[in-house]
């Protein structure tokens, strides 16, 4: 977990800029941080809004706690995200969360802000953390989403505000959220680098509430789904990768 002083912590705090300290996580760099899992509209036909909306959430409260975890790693995909003017369709080119919420916006049935998520999102990007925006657009993205699971909405408390919770939150979120987000998303171009960013701090002996695997046994699985959705897309031979990594239902 990256470290800031108490002055840092301050200025990010009042909405003032730290520079995102740099990482590299193998293949995962900047010029592959592109969308593994949902590639393509018909993806989202045939797939549950309700489950997309889930996914939506699970990505964004991931960025969020990246932004603490690995910042680098955090602006990188958030400047990907933004590549395009808006969310207005499924792009092979653009993140899975840009993609989600394209096919969720696609599918209807929710009032996605986006205004508010790209302003959020260029604030990652630039480095630039202000805590009550932070704390705002998170909860505007789980009402709208209509996300209501009390123990999402306390995990969402905690990652909206991660550099006021106690270490034991900060375990207690980032193993929630690890495990909603491998559990939707397994295999996407954020779960990889999400798990390695919070290694740390999560609770490897944890029980997934999705399937009962521990923590260490589930991100081993996505560690696989990520080399295998990495292949499929520099290999024209492997076709169709994502009936492999259907959105699951919880």
């Amino acid at each position: 977990m990256d470290k800031y002083t108490a002055s840092e912590w301050a200025a990010m705090d009042g909405g003032h800029t730290i520079e995102p300290k740099q990482k590299m996580f193998g293949f995962m760099n900047d010029e592959l941080v592109e969308a593994r899992l949902f590639r393509n509209p018909t993806q989202f036909a045939t797939s549950n809004k309700e489950d997309i909306a889930k996914n939506v959430y699970a990505h964004l409260m991931g960025v969020q706690a990246m932004r603490y975890t690995d910042p680098g790693q955090a602006s990188t995909y958030a400047r990907k995200t933004m590549s395009y003017n808006g969310f207005d369709g499924v792009r092979t080119g653009a993140t899975d969360l840009h993609n989600l919420i394209a096919g969720l916006e696609r599918k209807g049935g929710y009032s996605i802000p986006t205004a508010q998520i790209k302003r959020y999102l260029k604030n990652v990007q630039n480095g630039v953390v202000d805590t009550q925006l932070d704390r705002r657009t998170m909860l505007a993205v789980e009402r709208s989403l209509q996300i209501r699971d009390p123990k999402l909405t306390a995990m969402r408390r905690i990652i909206s505000d991660w550099p006021r919770a106690l270490p034991n939150e900060q375990k207690a979120g980032a193993t929630r959220l690890g495990f909603m987000l491998n559990h939707y998303a397994r295999g996407s171009d954020l779960a990889g680098p999400y798990n390695k960013s919070v290694t740390g701090i999560v609770s490897q002996d944890a029980k997934s509430p999705y399937t009962g695997n521990t923590f260490a046994k589930t991100i081993a699985g996505v560690a696989v789904g990520a080399v295998i959705g990495y292949k499929a897309i520099r290999d024209k031979n492997i076709q169709n990768v994502h009936k492999k990594y259907k959105i699951k239902k919880a």
